[in-house]
């Protein structure tokens, strides 16, 4: 008979403990606070870039026949409408992520393919006609005389 007192006594211990390891501590005691951990994905979250808005959102431009488009260092560009051809230097042309090769001097852009400019050199599209792009990073777009 003097083993039951003893299980008894082991099974409140585990029961008791199972609380104080899995149970709720509240908010006053947390394993870490909430301004920690916001502090510490905004330094892996990346910065903002230079133009016209956050570096990882696209932003939607219509652009006119005869517009010059020129694309900074890591610019990425996705035709959806209309008509473009690439101008590019002597380093080299527009990488085509989608395609897996690399678009020369005017060569027409495909539509939907999503296009990285590697260096900020002087590489673009010039628009054959109406068209609308979805780009991020940095750009200037240079408009025809109409």
């Amino acid at each position: 008979m003097k083993f039951k007192p003893l299980l008894l006594i082991f099974g409140l211990m585990v029961f008791l403990g199972g609380f104080l390891v899995f149970g709720d501590t509240g908010s006053e005691d947390p394993l870490i606070t909430l301004s920690y951990l916001e502090m510490r994905l905004r330094e892996w979250a990346p910065s903002s870039s230079e133009g016209s808005g956050e570096k990882d959102v696209f932003e939607v431009i219509e652009v006119q026949e005869g517009d010059r488009l020129t694309l900074g260092q890591g610019t990425e560009v996705i035709l959806r409408a209309g008509e473009a051809k690439a101008f590019v230097t002597p380093k080299g042309g527009l990488a085509d992520v989608t395609a897996g090769k690399d678009i020369g001097l005017d060569e027409m852009i495909p539509l939907n393919h999503h296009l990285i400019n590697p260096v900020a050199d002087g590489r673009g599209f010039i628009f054959m006609s109406q068209s609308w792009i979805m780009i991020k990073g940095t750009h200037t777009l240079s408009e025809t005389i109409r």
